[in-house]
Formats: C-alpha cells, structure tokens, sequence
C-alpha cells in the first residue's frame, strides 16, 4: 500500500486568501456537489417561499443547506480523488470556511 501524500507545514498567513482557481478545479466534485446543493435549495426556497419575499427564502434556503452540501461534496471528494483533498487543502479549508459563515447568516436570517 503506497504511503499517502504527506501535506506541507504551512504558516498561518496562508490560510487567508491565498489561493488560486486552478486549487478550486483540483477538487471540482467537492465544489460542484456544493454548489449544485446550494442551488438545487435555493430554487426550492424561491419556489415555497415561506417568507412571502422570494429573493430572501431563496438566499435563506441556499445559505442554510451550504453546510450539508459542503460535507456531501467532501464525502463526494473522497469517493471520487482522496489525494485532492490532501494537494488543495487550503482550498478545502476555505470552502468550508465559507460553508460555515453562510450557514450561520441563514439561520440568523
């Protein structure tokens, strides 16, 4: 069995925006099943829409199911190219990162 790819020591200052499109397609299962989550509830906001204000039932939707979304891509990523994961770590960490905050403002909302 061949050893797993080993991630760099990064700094702290790497972790903030330091990240490039080509790291986004590296882990396109992850960043597509998140996306199309986000979207797929977002237009089921906009179709029920349980705020009486389409826009915002569909943001609140989308924002709320970003968090179950990140986590099947993730699962999705795992199944399909573990490795990337491990090569685009930053870009994981910030897709979750985001995942999170959205989440939060759409229960808040």
């Amino acid at each position: 069995m061949p050893d797993p790819i080993k991630p760099k020591p990064r700094g702290f200052k790497e972790y903030f925006f330091t990240y490039s499109w080509s790291e986004a397609g590296a882990v396109r299962a992850l960043r597509n099943t998140w996306v199309g989550f986000y979207l797929s509830f977002a237009a089921a906001g906009l179709v029920l829409d349980p705020f009486q204000h389409g826009t915002l039932s569909a943001f609140c939707f989308g924002a709320i199911a970003n968090y179950p979304g990140y986590m099947l891509g993730l699962w999705s990523q795992r199944r399909e190219d573990p490795q990337a994961i491990v090569r685009a770590e930053l870009m994981v960490w910030q897709f979750g990162n985001l995942a999170k905050v959205f989440a939060a403002i759409g229960v808040l909302v």
